[in-house]
């Protein structure tokens, strides 16, 4: 008996060991992982795409480093909506303090313009959801609803959530006959309410022919 104890003490001592070793080797490497991040965020030849590929978290800290050398600590998110509209839509090869100076010029000189832009790297990719707005939209003038088969078809981003969708669908019409009608529908979440909801979707254009 006392053997047997003696061996599963051993035995969940090694475990415990092992799980020791593994805690401090995941910190260390989790440790030189974080180093890295920070040493790419605040790299001198930091371009547009280095800047978009980083995470949130460090973004924001290479904008709030920026913003503190030409006194704008307190505009960190002006900032950061600044960078994350023209990262994606300039060319991703341009020098991040290039582009920053571009919205500190904003800051001083079109201060309405400057606070109005909107983050598209931290916004969260609805064009799947706008799809099915869209195809739901649509169903609702069909004749038989429930007959209508979509082709899939990759929507359109156009910035600050709004998306395009052009396809065509295959339904019944008044009697009983399957016809293809085209779509264009343009949708516009709202950045309040449930993105699965209708209400929470402006219609800037749907035409059902």
């Amino acid at each position: 008996m006392k053997a047997f104890l003696r061996k599963a003490v051993e035995a969940v001592l090694g475990l415990l060991i092992i799980a020791a070793i593994g805690y401090f080797a995941l910190s260390f490497l989790r440790g030189v992982g974080e180093r890295r991040a920070e040493e790419k965020a605040m790299a001198p030849d930091l371009t547009l795409a280095g800047y978009a590929d980083l995470s949130q978290k460090y973004r924001v800290r290479r904008i709030a480093a920026a913003a503190a050398e030409v006194g704008g600590a307190d505009r960190v998110a002006d900032f950061t909506a600044c960078m994350g509209e023209l990262a994606a839509t300039k060319n991703p090869e341009l020098p991040f303090d290039d582009v920053f100076g571009w919205c500190e010029l904003e800051r001083t000189t079109a201060p309405a313009t400057f606070a109005g832009h909107f983050d598209e790297l931290a916004a969260p990719d609805l064009s799947i959801t706008a799809l099915g707005v869209c195809q739901t939209m649509v169903r609702n003038r069909l004749k038989s609803p429930s007959s209508a088969d979509f082709t899939f078809v990759d929507p359109v981003a156009r910035g600050r959530q709004r998306y395009l969708v052009s396809s065509h669908v295959d339904a019944q019409n008044g009697f009983g006959a399957m016809i293809r009608a085209r779509y264009v529908c343009e949708v516009q979440y709202d950045g309040v309410g449930d993105p699965l909801q209708l209400a929470s979707w402006q219609t800037h254009r749907l035409v059902v022919e």
